[in-house]
C-alpha cells in the first residue's frame, strides 16, 4: 500500500534535512510545512493513505525503521553520514563510511540550508495566494510602510528603519503598527506597494493576491531581503543583505512580509562551529 507519512514537529531540522535527501533519492514525496517548533514534514506518495507518526521523540534508527517498513528503503548510511541530495549539482559528494568532523560539519550545514530554503519557500507560496489585507490579518505582512531612516550597522550591512505611513505628511504623530508576527531574526522580504490601486494613504491593498501582477505595479518583485534586527511599538528595524540600486524605490509606500525565522538555524549552526572547532584536527566521526 502507498503510504504518506506524516511526522511530528519533534523531528529536528537535521532529521527532516536528511530525510528530504532520501526522498529525493528515491523519488519520493516530500515536504515539509509550518513555522518554528509546529514545523514537520511528510513523505511518500502524495496521493497516499496518509499516516501519523507517533508524536515524541524520534532516533535516527526510529526513522531508519519507519522508511524500511513503508517504503523497502536502507537509509542507515544517510543518517550515519549525513549525505545530502546527490541530484543537486552544487551539493557536497561524500563517500559513505566513516566521516572527518570537518566533513560532517560540511554536509550537515548544506543540509541545514536546503531546509532553511525550504522553508522559505512555503512561506512566499502562502503569501502569494493572500490578498495584501489577508496577510496583514494572519500577521505575516505589513502594509503601508515608510522608511524613517537608513544606516549602516555591524558587518557593513545597511540597517533601515520601517514605521506606518498612515497619515504621512499631515502632522500626526507616527501610529503604531498593526499587530504581527514579526521577530527579532525573521527572514524577511520588503516590496513596493505601488500598483495596488488602493489609493494613498490607506492599507495600499485590493481584492489581488499578493504576488499577482496587476495594474502595472511592481508590487510584485522583491526590493531587497534580510533580517529582523529590533521591533518596537511603532517601528522595525531590518538588516538588508543588499539594497536596491535606485534607492527611490524605497520611498514607499512599501509592503514587509515575513518568510522564515533563523533563530533555530543560527544555533545549528553555531553547534557545528563549535564542534568544528573542538575537532581541531579534524578527527573521524
Amino acid at each position: 500500500m502507498k503510504n504518506l507519512l506524516l511526522f511530528p514537529p519533534s523531528l529536528t531540522s537535521r532529521q527532516r534535512a536528511i530525510l528530504h535527501g532520501v526522498c529525493e533519492n528515491n523519488k519520493l514525496y516530500h515536504l515539509s510545512e509550518g513555522d518554528g517548533i509546529n514545523r514537520f514534514i511528510k513523505i511518500g506518495y502524495e496521493s497516499g493513505k496518509k499516516v501519523d507518526i507517533e508524536k515524541g521523540p524520534l532516533s535516527d534508527d526510529d526513522l531508519c525503521k519507519l522508511l524500511e517498513t513503508h517504503f523497502s528503503i536502507d537509509a542507515s548510511h544517510n543518517f550515519t553520514t549525513a549525505a545530502p541530495y546527490p541530484s543537486h549539482s552544487d551539493s557536497p559528494t561524500v563517500k559513505m563510511g566513516l566521516m572527518t568532523v570537518d566533513e560532517f560539519v560540511k554536509v550537515t550545514d548544506s543540509l541545514l540550508e536546503l531546509e532553511r530554503q525550504d522553508e522559505v519557500q512555503q512561506a512566499t507560496d502562502l503569501i502569494s495566494k493572500l490578498t495584501p489585507e489577508a496577510a496583514q490579518l494572519r500577521g505575516n505582512s505589513l502594509l503601508n510602510l515608510r522608511v524613517e531612516s537608513m544606516e549602516t550597522g555591524l558587518l557593513g550591512r545597511t540597517l533601515v528603519t520601517l514605521i506606518s505611513g498612515k497619515g504621512f505628511g499631515s502632522g500626526i504623530s507616527t501610529p503604531e503598527l498593526p499587530p504581527h508576527q514579526f521577530g527579532p531574526h525573521d527572514i524577511v522580504s520588503l516590496h513596493s506597494s505601488k500598483g495596488w490601486g488602493g489609493g494613498g494613504g490607506g492599507s495600499g491593498g485590493t481584492d489581488r493576491p499578493i504576488g499577482t501582477n496587476g495594474g502595472g505595479g511592481s508590487h510584485g518583485s522583491t526590493l531587497a531581503s534580510g533580517v529582523i534586527y529590533r521591533v518596537r511599538e511603532k517601528s522595525i528595524v531590518v538588516a538588508l543583505d543588499d539594497t536596491p540600486e535606485d534607492d527611490s524605490l524605497l520611498e514607499g509606500p512599501l509592503r514587509l512580509n515575513k518568510m522564515a525565522n533563523e533563530t533555530t538555524f543560527r544555533r545549528y549552526r553555531d553547534t557545528l562551529r563549535q564542534l568544528s572547532t573542538a575537532a581541531g584536527g579534524g578527527g573521524s566521526t
